[in-house]
């Protein structure tokens, strides 16, 4: 009867998500229609609510899944998945315009009686439409999905520029120019071009570039610190960083403001690469090294 989600297997180009800590988590589901009906942190609670149905426990399911509260799961066809709030603003940008793509997010802050699930505080419904909405309204969070405005509500869909900047319509259709400090956060600006990598990998070959990377694994905590804007940007930066899925962060020497914190120079800007172009660094920096080995 109990049964355990870890993963999805279609659940698009970058998931699932490792997960491989112990079930710490137990929804208790209706067998037939899968309908959430409690949720308890403690599998001695499950059974007790169990053991009051006797003969009808078999019209019931059991969900196990790994993680503690506060905790984000998703479901699609009867399967959970923990996740957490910077890889689901990720996904949704990811499957933005996956009109096929469907499932439900429930916010699991404690444990949850059937009176609270059944208000249905604690789950919404992620599809396409969701999504675009989501993104319309500035990459709203939970606590701010009730108080925006309905995602069906007919609406012309947001346009940018080439440069990431939104492009409004007046009443007669035409475009008027509006400016928007958030543009960047959602505009995609590609892979990092050969010619654009090749020089990112000879500068830090080099030694003229400072990133994340150089930060040791028990400083990480002093990223903000090194790297400023990610400190003071506010939850714009992290979105974007999130949505993006941006994992080295970088600046020329030569930018170091006049003071160093534990040894480490200290930027008041900071360039971002995504993980794909990350990765794609590190081979170049490899062939580079071959190169310069064979010489």
């Amino acid at each position: 009867m109990t049964k355990t989600s870890n993963t999805w297997d279609d659940y698009g180009e970058d998931y699932p998500f490792a997960e491989h800590r112990a079930p710490e988590i137990h929804m208790i589901r209706h067998g037939v229609t899968g309908t959430p009906i409690c949720v308890f942190d403690d599998i001695e609670k499950v059974e007790t609510w169990l053991a009051d149905f006797d003969e009808e426990v078999e019209n019931f399911d059991v969900v196990s899944v790994p993680g503690k509260y506060p905790r984000i799961l998703l479901e699609r066809n009867g399967m959970f998945l923990p996740t957490s709030e910077a890889a689901l603003s990720h996904a949704c940008y990811q499957l933005r315009d996956d009109e096929a793509f469907e499932c439900r997010v429930f916010y699991l802050a404690s444990d949850l009686d059937e009176k609270a699930m059944k208000m249905g505080l604690e789950e919404w419904k992620i599809n396409h439409t969701w999504i675009r909405w989501w993104m319309r309204n500035d990459f709203p969070w939970i606590e701010d999905w009730e108080n925006s405005p309905d995602p069906d509500s007919p609406r012309r869909l947001e346009e940018f520029d080439a440069e990431g900047k939104l492009i409004e319509f007046d009443a007669n259709g035409d475009k008027i120019k509006y400016e928007s400090d958030d543009s960047h956060i959602w505009r995609d600006n590609g892979p990092m071009s050969e010619s654009e990598l090749k020089d990112l990998a000879m500068a830090m070959r080099a030694g003229t570039v400072f990133s994340s990377d150089h930060i040791p694994p028990h400083g990480r905590n002093m990223l903000g610190s090194v790297f400023m804007p990610l400190l003071l940007g506010g939850r714009n930066i992290q979105r974007s960083i999130a949505i993006h899925n941006f994992t080295l962060f970088y600046e020329n020497l030569s930018e170091a403001g006049p003071r160093s914190i534990n040894g480490m120079p200290c930027f008041f800007s900071v360039r971002m690469l995504k993980e794909k172009d990350h990765k794609r660094l590190y081979a170049k920096m490899d062939q580079i090294e071959k190169a310069l080995a064979d010489v």
